[in-house]
């Protein structure tokens, strides 16, 4: 093999260099398409699929929700999910944790507190833009204290963070990076 390098001139520091950046580029690719073809197979029904955290940002606040109860609700929720047209309501980025995977979802809307939407792969081909999840039956207190929070006036709740954690009651910080006095 080293003869090979030689004669080709290639540099066996060049080469782990090249690989390196080959598998920087690559792993990060690969990851987004097993999380978001896992978002999709979650949405499709499949129940070995779970969100095992999520966290919602924007309009000046952030949730980080690490609450069991509340996952295994939304994951239930997302099996559930149904094409059609109903994204009014405020937009938020979303990142769900599924299966030790991170998905992005750029635009989630939440339809007054009775669930979300996200956009459907290929909207504008089947002619649906978003999957509608849900939120039936009884919906866990936590779950409806972050829908409030989200609908809280803007200068309320300004630059907060709110935490809800699996083994105790939301509690709130403050983040001056998603801060704006104005």
């Amino acid at each position: 093999m080293r003869r090979f390098f030689i004669k080709y001139g290639f540099d066996a520091t060049i080469v782990c260099i090249l690989l390196s950046i080959v598998a920087v580029v690559a792993l990060p690719i690969y990851q987004n398409h097993r999380a978001e073809e896992a978002l999709g197979r979650l949405m499709n029904g499949d129940r070995d699929i779970e969100i095992t955290q999520f966290v919602i940002e924007g309009q000046q606040r952030r949730i980080i929700c690490d609450d069991a109860e509340i996952c295994i609700y939304v994951s239930n929720a997302f099996t559930e999910s149904i094409l059609d047209d109903s994204s009014s309501g405020n937009s938020y980025h979303s990142t769900f944790r599924m299966n030790g995977l991170d998905v992005w979802v750029e635009c989630t809307y939440f339809l007054g507190g009775i669930g979300l939407s996200i956009p459907a792969d290929d909207p504008w081909e089947i002619g649906i833009p978003t999957r509608s999840i849900y939120f039936r039956g009884d919906v866990p207190t936590k779950l409806t204290q972050m829908w409030e929070f989200l609908a809280a006036p803007l200068k309320e709740v300004s630059g907060k963070v709110m935490h809800v954690p699996d083994d105790g009651e939301p509690y709130f910080t403050f983040d001056q990076s998603i801060w704006d006095p104005n």
